[in-house]
């Protein structure tokens, strides 16, 4: 069956859940060629409308540029609890 697919790549839609989110995005490092390409395959990811999801230890330590392309992010305060936070997009405030 043909789907137009290269071999291994996801269907529109379809979700990515990279392991190590933390470590690609810590601190932008523009000489380092696995960012270089982490932010490459991302950028594909969103032409794609691809669902990305990974953790962190501290979301606000992660690179600025990176946070900004966040739609909305989870805040888990404990097991069974979270609150969900949508960016603004709004010029007069910072999320």
């Amino acid at each position: 069956m043909k789907t137009g697919l290269r071999k291994g790549q996801l269907s529109e839609y379809s979700a990515v859940l990279p392991d190590e989110l933390f470590y690609m995005f810590y601190r932008r490092t523009w000489y380092d060629d696995d960012q270089i390409n982490a932010v490459a395959t991302f950028n594909m990811c969103r032409d794609r409308h691809l669902f990305v999801a990974g953790n962190v230890p501290d979301f606000w330590d992660l690179d600025g540029g990176f946070i900004k392309r966040v739609r909305f992010y989870i805040y888990i305060t404990e097991r069974g609890r979270a609150w969900v936070f949508q960016q603004e997009n709004n010029p007069f405030t910072r999320d």
